[in-house]
């Protein structure tokens, strides 16, 4: 599974603002955040029952997923008394079936915030992971295979 990131904005995933003043930024450790994003999807359809082929198999797979990421992006605004977390998602995925050439498209858009007292930025990058399960399971709601393709359950 491919992910290409397409952000016009591509250095970081975003920002703390904090309540005195200065800005922190967060950004993906050691990976690129369209990898992580597809490494995500990959681990969220094996959850699911979908048989991953991994990247550089010599097994032929039936349904080729490919995504780009459009947009990923999170804050952290600090308050008196509390953080608001925020973050907001768009994947476009690109599903190609072997069989019959034939593509299914489709764009999953994410938002989600949280409030917490004690900010860490563990609890950020669980409202992300939030998000990005929320429209994987929308890809799998509405999608169904029928003989070995993939076909969008309402076209």
């Amino acid at each position: 599974m491919k992910f290409v990131d397409g952000r016009s904005f591509q250095t970081g995933l975003g920002a703390r603002t904090h309540l005195w003043g200065g800005v922190s930024y967060f950004d993906v450790t050691g990976s690129k955040p369209a990898d992580t994003v597809a490494h995500l999807l990959a681990d969220y359809l094996t959850a699911k029952g979908w048989n991953i082929v991994k990247q550089g198999s010599t097994e032929r797979a039936d349904v080729v997923l490919t995504g780009k990421l459009l947009e990923l992006f999170v804050h952290a605004k600090s308050r008196v008394g509390f953080t608001k977390m925020t973050t907001k998602t768009k994947l476009a995925i690109q599903a190609k079936n072997s069989s019959d050439d034939s593509i299914v498209r489709m764009t999953l858009n994410g938002a989600g915030s949280e409030d917490v007292f004690w900010f860490d930025p563990e609890d950020l990058e669980e409202v992300v992971n939030e998000v990005l399960a929320h429209s994987f399971s929308k890809l799998v709601q509405d999608t169904m295979v029928v003989d070995r393709m993939l076909r969008l359950t309402n076209p």
